[in-house]
């Protein structure tokens, strides 16, 4: 069993490791020199992506990268913590055995199997949290495969709820989800849709945050996350109770290199990409706000 859970330990620092570095050497090639082009749309001629862009988008990563080493950590203290009671646990079992108290041994094991069952849970929720980095951080394949949606929503919930976490330790919020439980796997490009849903989460998670910092009596930020199947289609809502967006940009958010962020905060490239990638899905992306109440982004794609 020691064996074992150390080799699992192991294996999942090597595989954070590996996302870090992918990422950034994702990042070194795009500053080498290497620009995106974007196409025309809205109007607005092809743009190509700059150095001062990258960096930003470098840091929004790195922020996302927080949030991962946070959630890997939790699963981890979970992992020792149950390891050490466990280990306390036999040895109580060993002296009840010497002693012949057969039913009060009994009783120990099966509290040490309730233990494995939770190391065995937490191991495969940081396994599963790696991949799925790993997954998000390859260069999409540009195939589609079948994905659930509820768990990609999910993942990405509280990894950018950690990432903001990491960077500003006086932030909080509620996150709220609510997730079609009858969804089945829908065939996208998970590396895309993901894209998408961090980049939505993300912007909600600071609107609030933004308020937040407006010291408002009785205000609490929140960020919710829903999932409907509705008419042969798969619906995603990302909600927050920010500010809104003010009615004279609304039709504008969507444009390349609009951003309602002051200078340096944004690149005005999420909302573009991510318009870009759920029309390449054959979906549909709309905005419903009000000012002062909130947002609510809404995604449908075919199921």
């Amino acid at each position: 069993m020691n064996f074992k859970l150390k080799t699992n330990l192991f294996s999942t620092i090597i595989l954070l490791c590996l996302v870090f570095s992918i990422s950034t050497n994702s990042f070194a090639q795009l500053n080498s020199g290497n620009f995106t082009q974007y196409t025309e749309k809205d109007g607005l001629p092809g743009v190509q992506v700059n150095k001062v862009v990258v960096d930003n988008l470098g840091h929004i990563w790195l922020d996302t990268l927080n949030g991962i080493a946070h959630e890997i950590q939790n699963q981890l203290n979970f992992v020792n913590n149950f390891s050490e009671v466990s280990k306390e646990l036999l040895d109580e079992m060993k002296t009840e055995i010497e002693k012949g108290n057969l039913d009060d041994a009994k009783e120990i094991m099966n509290d040490v199997i309730q233990n494995l069952e939770k190391i065995n849970h937490h191991g495969k929720r940081a396994d599963g949290i790696v991949k799925g980095m790993l997954q998000h951080s390859r260069s999409s394949s540009g195939v589609k495969e079948p994905t659930d949606i509820n768990a990609l929503c999910d993942e990405y919930l509280r990894l950018s709820y950690h990432g903001l976490r990491a960077k500003d330790k006086t932030f909080n919020a509620t996150m709220k989800s609510d997730f079609d439980q009858t969804l089945e796997k829908i065939n996208v490009i998970p590396q895309d849709i993901g894209r998408v849903v961090l980049n939505l989460i993300n912007n909600a998670f600071y609107v609030v945050n933004e308020k937040r910092q407006m010291n408002i009596s009785g205000y609490e930020p929140t960020v919710s996350v829903s999932t409907k199947k509705m008419n042969g289609k798969v619906e995603i809502k990302v909600a927050d109770n920010g500010n809104g967006i003010p009615q004279k940009v609304v039709d504008k958010i969507f444009q390349p290199f609009f951003t309602t962020k002051p200078t340096g905060q944004g690149t005005g490239l999420g909302l573009s990409l991510s318009y870009d990638i759920i029309k390449a899905h054959g979906g549909e992306i709309r905005v419903e706000t009000k000012e002062g109440e909130g947002t609510e982004f809404i995604i449908q794609l075919k199921a």
